[in-house]
């Protein structure tokens, strides 16, 4: 696995767990974030904030930026 894909996974696994699940259920099941909310229980808006925190945090970490 290169370097950057180790620093992928490991920022998936540093992540808050209802924040990771979010990021899983979008970027791997591909779930539309309306269906995301349905199965999490939470609002689309929820969802939304959960995958742009999410985001930021891997794009950090793949990047070296991360502490």
């Amino acid at each position: 696995m290169n370097q950057r894909l180790r620093r992928l996974q490991a920022a998936i696994d540093a992540m808050p767990a209802r924040q990771r699940e979010a990021f899983l259920l979008y970027r791997y099941d591909e779930l539309r974030c309306e269906e995301i909310a349905r199965r999490m229980g939470i609002s689309v808006r929820a969802v939304e904030k959960h995958l742009q925190l999410a985001l930021a945090h891997c794009k950090r970490h793949v990047h070296g930026e991360a502490s």
